[in-house]
């Protein structure tokens, strides 16, 4: 049997179809950004990226790994978005019933992967 790579139109109808199919869940995506102050300085605020994102947190978490950048044993889990999705490592992703995770690491999707997955932490940074 030889391989026979989808169309561009074949995979796209695919990631539609999952994405209303598994991401059972809405999140919102935030990010920190730098702001000029009005002494020439800079700060922070945080910007919203996306909202009403569809998602989906896989099961349990994992304990007992450190996450890059979060001091100590936090839990884990991964996340899937709708591929392509702007996130980031260190973004904020915010359920509806008031749950934060912070994005630790954002997985590189392969070409033909029907979803964006990143790895989150209830740990704060």
């Amino acid at each position: 049997m030889s391989g026979v790579a989808l169309e561009d139109w074949e995979l796209t109808a695919a990631r539609d179809a999952v994405v209303y199919q598994t991401l059972d869940e809405l999140c919102t995506i935030k990010r920190q950004d730098d702001l000029d102050d009005d002494y020439g300085g800079v700060g922070t605020t945080t910007v919203v990226v996306a909202e009403d994102v569809p998602c989906r947190v896989h099961g349990e978490p994992i304990f007992g790994r450190f996450a890059q950048g979060i001091e100590g044993s936090v839990p884990l889990f991964v996340v899937s978005l709708p591929y392509g999705t702007n996130v980031r490592a260190q973004d904020s992703l915010e359920f509806q019933d008031g749950t934060k995770l912070a994005v630790t690491r954002v997985f590189t999707p392969e070409t033909w992967a029907l979803f964006t997955q990143v790895e989150a932490s209830t740990g704060s940074r």
